[in-house]
């Protein structure tokens, strides 16, 4: 499994979308699928990221597979979550990598995940992620935390978004947008996943299409009783 920051063509978005400095994260299999999910995060941070380091173009993507490799992350822990309804345990993350969009809003790095962007900074970098979205073709955008969500809505990205008991969605010309709470600390995948459920609903995801995405990435629950029976017959 290999993610890339490439289109369909192959070629890179760093240095043919203005403002862009960091590659997003797209599945290998993300462009076969019906629920086609892209994640929009808030910023890359870390005091190691403040020099060259924290311009490298391939950021996302490292950081991605450093996840897949070795753990970690509420971040994306919460984001897996929220997506399947599942708890982590259950999930295939490399499978649910495969077929999921990710990048962060700000291009540039910030030291501490404590540390504010300045609104401003993140609305000028919505323009440079619309031309992203608009190549990868997701059906569903989620944006995490209010930061993400503002920056979108004062740029002009969204407009005539819903507020229906908690659940906030614009319906956009190719996909449309979710506001989640940011998938940091307090954050309660039991609730957001069953918002995220009636937004499919909202926008008119099938359910047979949901379906078939949770069912890609989900491991099989092992059965205790088999396992008990073959330790006691281990031949």
């Amino acid at each position: 499994m290999i993610g890339m920051g490439m289109e369909p063509g192959g070629r890179a978005f760093v240095g043919r979308i203005d403002g862009l400095v960091y590659e997003p994260w797209v599945g290998a299999d993300f462009n076969s699928q019906r629920l086609r999910l892209f994640f929009v995060g808030n910023s890359h941070y870390g005091d190691d990221l403040l020099g060259e380091q924290g311009l490298n173009p391939g950021l996302t993507i490292e950081v991605v597979e450093r996840v897949l490799n070795e753990g970690g992350l509420r971040f994306f822990t919460n984001c897996i979550q929220l997506a399947t309804g599942m708890h982590r345990d259950y999930v295939d993350w490399s499978a649910f990598f495969d077929r999921i969009g990710f990048a962060n809003l700000l291009q540039y790095p910030l030291g501490a995940s404590r540390v504010s962007a300045p609104a401003a900074d993140l609305k000028s970098c919505v323009p440079a992620m619309r031309a992203v979205l608009e190549e990868v073709a997701p059906t569903h955008v989620i944006l995490f935390g209010e930061q993400v969500w503002s920056a979108f809505l004062e740029e002009g990205e969204i407009s005539n978004y819903r507020n229906e008991d908690d659940l906030y969605y614009a319906e956009g010309q190719n996909f449309s947008y979710f506001y989640s709470q940011h998938p940091s600390s307090g954050f309660s995948y039991q609730k957001w996943s069953g918002i995220f459920a009636r937004y499919l609903v909202k926008t008119g995801v099938p359910r047979a299409d949901v379906k078939n995405f949770v069912g890609s990435v989900r491991f099989t629950a092992p059965s205790r009783i088999l396992q008990m029976y073959d330790r006691a017959n281990p031949g």
